[in-house]
């Protein structure tokens, strides 16, 4: 694979993976800073519920 066919605009990825805009930017911010073990211990807490 090419240098040129392995980049991909952001917004084909979203679509591909069927994301809105508005849901990426609202889990950015929600999300953005954590770790990944305190992700993980938030999806475990919220499994609880």
């Amino acid at each position: 694979m090419s240098e040129h066919e392995a980049v991909q605009n952001v917004s084909d990825i979203w679509r591909e993976h069927g994301i809105t805009q508005g849901t990426y930017y609202s889990c950015k911010s929600k999300y953005s800073g954590m770790k990944v073990s305190q992700l993980k211990q938030l999806g475990e807490i919220e499994k609880e519920l």
